[in-house]
């Protein structure tokens, strides 16, 4: 879903919500769902805006009336999209607040699709690290956080806050925040105080600041390496995400004051080295409330290595049923040690907790020999049995 940039092919003015302010003459034009194999409903779509001017639409839509500033379509799903251009020839009443409601749902009370809602009933946890774009995220002050009410929600700067509270307390489910690695104490105080107020107060927040810092992939890794000295992983390099991690801990804890046990402050370390994690913990000196890792299974290094044209997917299977009960079983046993030594030192209940999960067998540099058993393992039958195996192995 969403909207593409909007395009005049020239010169183009937009006001602070992203809405084109044309000059007479002018034209802007995008296209919403883009890149979606037409998998939206068809049927008769209602559009409304305001201010001054004409909407045309094309591709997957067709106008057939026209009552004032309300448009109906009649859209047949397709991988085009549907295609808006806007005309307007008054600039100081720009055609704004478009909105494009599916068939049955003008004016719906709720932000997000009933189906969607079901499909995320079983989660009692939401984490909305890709929804706010947190790696490599360049946001620092309140002024960064994503406004509400810009044209379209699906930018570089993520989601608005408001919809990810909304969705939780539709689902009466816990969300999970990761700060920004560049996010100043204005930021993150706003942030939270936004959270205290619109949350429902029978849920919980689970934090973690930025997402996965450990990963030498991803800029706020390199950012802390700078900030330390310079040495991946080293203690520099662990105080420094630590003191980080701490400063928006306390924020957060500050902003939801005697309800602070709210806030579940999320140590977050590295599956396939427990030491990662063992070393974070120390370095935040109990400043935690849960211990988390991954819940990955993959091709190791070394099962790659033994992989060739003739690969099938039974055989990379057998190779995932080996793994787990190696690799895999003894680095969530390692960590499941490390959250209950934690919570004898402390005297308090530290979980084990996941914050990302599943099969992951991709096709690592490019395209090869084995790719093909590598797309059929993602639909074979036994896929579901390891994915069991996978979910016991971490309650054990």
């Amino acid at each position: 879903g969403g909207s593409a940039p909007w395009d005049s092919g020239e010169s183009l003015a937009l006001n602070s919500e992203g809405w084109p302010i044309l000059k007479p003459g002018q034209a802007a034009h995008t296209i919403t769902m883009i890149d979606t194999d037409g998998a939206y409903p068809a049927g008769y779509y209602t559009c409304t805006y305001e201010g001054d001017g004409e909407l045309a639409f094309g591709r997957d839509a067709r106008v057939i009336k026209r009552e004032g500033k309300r448009i109906t379509l009649d859209v047949t799903p397709t991988d085009s999209g549907i295609y808006l251009r806007v005309d307007s020839s008054n600039p100081t009443n720009p055609v704004r607040n478009i909105k494009l409601w599916l068939p049955g749902f003008e004016n719906s009370e709720s932000s997000f699709h009933p189906l969607y809602i079901e499909r995320l009933k079983p989660f009692s946890v939401i984490r909305f690290m890709d929804w706010a774009r947190v790696n490599g995220s360049n946001a620092v002050t309140a002024s960064d956080l994503p406004d509400e009410d810009y044209y379209t929600q699906g930018t570089d700067e993520g989601v608005a806050l408001k919809y990810m509270i909304e969705l939780c307390n539709e689902l009466g489910a816990d969300p999970w925040f990761c700060m920004p690695h560049k996010a100043d104490d204005g930021y993150v105080f706003s942030f939270a105080t936004q959270v205290k107020e619109q949350l429902r107060p029978d849920l919980n927040v689970y934090i973690e600041w930025s997402n996965e810092v450990w990963n030498s992939q991803f800029p706020q890794h390199n950012w802390v390496k700078a900030k330390a000295d310079g040495v991946s992983l080293s203690e520099g390099f662990r105080r420094v995400w630590a003191q980080e991690s701490i400063r928006d801990f306390e924020i957060w804890r500050d902003v939801f004051g005697s309800q602070s046990d709210r806030v579940i402050r999320v140590a977050a370390g590295q599956k396939d080295n427990p030491w990662v994690t063992e070393k974070l913990a120390e370095a935040l000196n109990g400043q935690f409330d849960a211990i988390s890792c991954s819940t990955y299974f993959a091709l190791t290094s070394s099962q790659r290595g033994l992989l060739s044209s003739s690969t099938t997917a039974s055989r990379i299977l057998d190779l995932a049923d080996q793994e787990m009960s190696r690799g895999v079983r003894s680095n969530y046993q390692a960590h499941g040690k490390l959250a209950r030594d934690w919570s004898n030192k402390l005297g308090r209940n530290i979980p084990l907790i996941a914050y990302e999960g599943g099969q992951h067998y991709t096709a690592h540099g490019g395209n090869p020999p084995w790719a093909s058993a590598l797309i059929d393992v993602q639909s074979h039958p036994r896929i579901y049995q390891i994915y069991l195996d996978n979910m016991r192995e971490w309650e054990n």
